[in-house]
């Protein structure tokens, strides 16, 4: 037992400095922004491109936004690029019927989705067909 434990340190050690994102899965940090931890200790601004159908109103690739959740998320959306409330988010400032967002490859609806930096998030147009 001994030896497991110090090659595991050994190992460990060599590995070099780490952040809590590397060492922690990622389903333990998602839920401490699940537990309601204010977006701003959590997170920091990151620039989201759109595609499709989004882009159009928003007129611009990207949008530069703070958010802990997906409803912050969107809220961060409508502020930053007011034109796409109506076509693409309502005046609450989340999706309107149509639309979905993607994050790590899962479509969702769910407004308390946990987001974080380093998760991909893409807001697209939910239509059928191909």
């Amino acid at each position: 037992m001994r030896s497991l434990t110090r090659g595991y340190l050994t190992a460990f050690a060599t590995v070099g400095p780490l952040s809590f994102e590397d060492v922690l899965p990622r389903e333990l940090i998602s839920l401490e922004f699940a537990r309601g931890a204010p977006a701003q200790d959590l997170s920091r601004s990151v620039r989201r491109e759109l595609y499709g159908l989004p882009r159009l109103p928003a007129e611009r690739p990207d949008v530069e936004v703070q958010a802990a959740i997906l409803r912050e998320e969107a809220r961060a959306l409508a502020s930053a690029a007011p034109s796409l409330v109506d076509p693409v988010l309502d005046e609450e400032g989340w999706l309107v019927d149509g639309y979905a967002f993607v994050v790590d490859e899962r479509f969702t609806r769910e407004a308390a989705t946990p987001v974080t930096p380093r998760s991909s998030v893409l807001l697209v147009a939910s239509q059928a067909g191909g």
